[in-house]
């Protein structure tokens, strides 16, 4: 009991403290913007709530078709069910309000504090756990995720876990450890492409732990039939399941300058200080394996996934740096390791050792959460709210003219704010353009503005939202230009200033009118 209540307490902290960040960070006010995959996510989190809200209508294909003929942002099948079906299970009790998927992403990264604290308390005094915990939730990465609708959180928690059980599975060897390493596993992977760093660490720690024999075991490959058996068929007959999209396999091909990239990334989170300690921890563990000392397979675990997390990102090009997440905890380990020997070795000048080490850590706390930038406002959810909220535009499409991250933002305004099904949402850059998933290959479906003033006015009633954005499509000028060339036929709607007035909207009522 006073085990659970540590861990509750713990807990309880973490969250408080990831909300107070979310809020300063300005998350509950921004769109789902942080990316362009922010909105995809919320939409097809949404499409799956909705979905399981109406029974579970069949086919179900008919309804993924009706679904994104209004928002045409989902995208299940390029990424796993997991995160969606999350999402779905938290809107049906809690809402799908932007607050509430923001709470969601705050239990999520409380969860995966108080399990690295928990990682940590096995292996290091509970102070030192501690302190992995404070600059785990106050790395710049980690805060960005948290008040992100994104998969990196959920995903460096389940490798989290995944990792605790498998150094079980060292310690005592029984199958019901190595199967719930295969079950943790396979949430990684349909959860998220990126689980795909847990598969080299069995092999690995059996080899470095010199359980070698324990390759002959029935048991130590149980968790690659729970995979098969759970993930395969996800993998091998969803369309889009393999990134085919992008490329297949995310793009397997070998990008060395990745790797002093990442190391560089990781660095400027856990700033030069943590960096250095970390590669000294590193390097006495390893030295301490070299002469053969004994210790606690946590620490092969650990080294197996920081290299893994890094090197299969100079494997695979879709790997970005917030992939990089998951790489903390285990950084962080082997810096409070560092730190811990050399408290050990101050002697007589510990206490003082000790104080400056307090200081020196409260103090990266606060610089870490001074240097992370908030969430960016788009204007487009006042943008959005103008339409809504007008009578006369009830029911009538939309076409949103932005960027990808716009368009993708605005359509999950609608989308959470309209009682579904709704208007259309269409995005210009599949209505006025051509682009491939990730926006490249960009061909422009209209060559001047009397062209696609024409296109327009063929369309019936619309209203379009003119967003400005930093680095506008040639559709976005030629959008602009073809409501100046027949302007008689379009009105500017007052109250859509959005941002700073660089959102407007406009009505097409036709050439004499409505």
């Amino acid at each position: 009991m006073r085990r659970a209540a540590a861990v509750l307490l713990v807990f309880a902290a973490a969250l408080a403290l990831a909300v107070a960040l979310q809020v300063h960070g300005g998350a509950y006010e921004a769109e789902f913007s942080e990316t362009m995959d922010e909105s995809a996510h919320y939409v097809t989190g949404l499409l799956v709530h909705d979905w399981l809200q109406a029974g579970l209508p069949r086919p179900v294909s008919r309804f993924y078709y009706q679904f994104t003929q209004r928002y045409a942002n989902a995208v299940i099948g390029h990424w796993p069910p997991g995160f969606y079906a999350l999402q779905a299970a938290w809107m049906l009790l809690f809402g799908v309000a932007r607050d509430s998927m923001m709470l969601l992403m705050a239990v999520v990264q409380a969860a995966f504090v108080t399990a690295a604290v928990w990682w940590g308390k096995r292996i290091l005094p509970l102070p030192y756990a501690l302190a992995c915990g404070l600059l785990l939730l106050t790395a710049p990465l980690a805060q960005v995720s948290s008040r992100s609708l994104m998969g990196e959180t959920p995903m460096a928690l389940l490798v989290l876990a995944a990792a605790a059980v498998w150094r079980r599975y060292l310690q005592n060897g029984r199958a019901a450890a190595s199967g719930a390493f295969g079950a943790l596993a396979s949430l990684a992977l349909l959860t998220k492409g990126t689980g795909i760093v847990l598969a080299p660490l069995p092999p690995l720690t059996a080899l470095f732990t010199g359980r070698a024999r324990w390759l002959a075991r029935g048991a130590f490959w149980l968790p690659a039939a729970i995979v098969v058996t759970l993930c395969g068929l996800w993998y091998a007959r969803v369309p889009g399941a393999l990134h085919e999209e992008v490329a297949w396999l995310g793009g397997l091909m070998f990008l060395p300058q990745r790797i002093p990239e990442s190391l560089a990334f990781l660095t400027h989170q856990l700033t030069p200080l943590v960096a250095v300690a970390s590669a000294l921890g590193l390097a006495l563990r390893l030295r301490d394996a070299l002469r053969a000392e004994p210790l606690d397979p946590a620490w092969s675990v650990a080294a197996v996934m920081l290299a893994g997390s890094i090197l299969f990102r100079a494997v695979v090009a879709v790997w970005e740096p917030r992939h990089l997440l998951m790489s903390l905890p285990w950084l962080l380990l082997f810096a409070a390791d560092a730190a811990r020997r050399a408290l050990a070795r101050a002697g007589s000048a510990s206490r003082a050792f000790t104080g400056l080490c307090l200081i020196a850590l409260l103090a990266l706390a606060v610089w870490n959460i001074t240097r992370t930038p908030p969430k960016a406002r788009l204007g487009l959810h006042e943008a959005a709210g103008a339409i809504l909220e007008s009578p006369e535009l009830a029911g009538i499409d939309v076409l949103v003219v932005s960027d990808l991250r716009g368009e993708g933002a605005t359509t999950a305004e609608f989308a959470m704010r309209e009682r579904r099904p709704g208007r259309r949402v269409l995005r210009a850059s599949s209505v006025l353009a051509q682009t491939s998933f990730l926006g490249d290959q960009y061909q422009p479906k209209f060559r001047d503005a009397a062209s696609l003033s024409r296109f327009l006015g063929s369309r019936g009633p619309l209203v379009v939202l003119l967003d400005a954005p930093p680095r506008p499509f040639p559709h976005t000028v030629l959008a602009r230009e073809a409501i100046s060339l027949n302007a008689s036929g379009w009105r500017r709607v007052p109250d859509g200033a959005g941002a700073g007035g660089k959102v407007e909207i406009w009505l097409w009522e036709g050439q004499h009118g409505r």
